[in-house]
């Protein structure tokens, strides 16, 4: 069998959905050495596949997803490639191939929080997503949230979707946290107790209310930081609380492990989430999470953090201060969360994948 696996989503940020393609794959590499593989990428993620077995062919395509040259120049290309079925960890494929489409829907955000995208991004939702998810022979879904969303508001049968969850990469681990800590300050020149933030700039990620969280928090907890990672300070400005809010970039993930291990608590209350990879990367680091109690998350973590209505800023305020000041509720959400993170792995969701790609019947 041949597989055409569309990775242009991955760019040199690497978001949520860039993170997950590029899991696949490397974890389809390990595990299948008998289909062959055509690999579409564009230029700037060339970097992320350099030891792909010979089974795997990485094929150059800088054509943007969303675009109208996606739906008309990209089923010209693959009319030269001989392929049994297209598969992308996106949300965009050309709607009209003549072979089996699989592909993986993360949240509906766009059609659930409309007002915060382009006019072009809701229409392309209502009409291009819902297509495809109609037309297509599977779509995967990464939350049985995420599946109910696609039921109620793309209107596809529940037996055409499969839900396969993110993992965790193996890097993503408990380490040394005085190490941690001291890789932080030469790092970033900070050794002060924090919580962390980890998202982007989009409204439903909730930062305004955890900064107003922590305003109320800072008033008992004097020596409390907020550090930042993923949204532009200039959007915040009027929210952070002179220095002691930190909007930190990193550049790597030793970064960002190494903020997980030194961080008294992850606090993400989102107002929505198609899975939340943060949450697990925290579990797997020993992180205390403090999340939402909306959407997929609790179904994500499980027992394992501490539960919060997003828009109560004083609910999230409480809950971090019972965090910092209980430690023996804070080891337990410790070992909870190392155990949690036990349970999602890449190459578990890349077994799944594979399996419904030997499973398809061909016409």
């Amino acid at each position: 069998m041949k597989i055409v696996i569309d990775v242009r989503c991955i760019t040199g940020r690497m978001h949520g959905i860039g993170r997950h393609a590029v899991n696949i794959i490397n974890c389809l590499a390990q595990i299948d050495r008998e289909n062959k593989y055509l690999v579409l990428i564009r230029k700037q993620a060339i970097e992320n596949f350099k030891n792909l077995p010979d089974n795997f062919k990485i094929k150059t395509v800088d054509i943007k997803p969303y675009t109208i040259a996606e739906q008309i120049m990209l089923p010209l290309i693959l009319k030269k490639e001989d392929f049994d079925v297209y598969y992308t960890p996106n949300y965009t494929a050309p709607l009209f191939l003549n072979k089996p489409v699989i592909f993986t829907i993360h949240d509906l955000i766009h059609m659930l929080y409309p007002h915060d995208y382009t006019f072009f991004h809701r229409i392309y939702y209502r009409v291009v997503v819902k297509k495809l998810a109609k037309k297509c022979y599977k779509v995967l879904v990464v939350s049985n949230s995420t599946k109910s969303d696609v039921i109620r508001l793309l209107e596809v049968p529940s037996d055409k979707i499969i839900v396969n969850y993110n993992g965790v990469e193996e890097r993503f681990s408990p380490g040394d946290r005085k190490k941690s800590l001291e890789y932080v300050f030469q790092r970033f020149g900070l050794n002060r107790k924090f919580i962390l933030w980890v998202g982007n700039e989009k409204p439903h990620k909730n930062l305004k209310n955890t900064i107003e969280a922590f305003k109320i928090v800072s008033n008992s907890i004097s020596d409390l930081h907020l550090l930042v990672i993923g949204a532009p300070e200039q959007k915040y400005q009027t929210e952070s609380i002179d220095e002691k809010v930190h909007f930190l970039k990193i550049s790597s993930d030793d970064d960002l492990i190494a903020l997980y291990r030194s961080a008294e608590a992850l606090v993400v209350p989102s107002l929505y989430e198609g899975f939340c990879l943060p949450v697990l990367e925290a579990f797997a680091c020993g992180c205390p999470v403090l999340t939402s109690d909306r959407a997929s998350v609790p179904e994500i973590a499980g027992d394992s953090a501490i539960f919060v209505n997003p828009e109560k800023p004083g609910e999230i305020a409480e809950a971090i201060g019972s965090i910092i000041t209980n430690p023996s509720l804070k080891e337990s959400l410790k070992r909870k969360g190392i155990e949690r993170a036990k349970q999602f792995l890449w190459k578990i969701s890349a077994e799944k994948l594979l399996g419904i790609f030997e499973n398809i019947k061909q016409p």
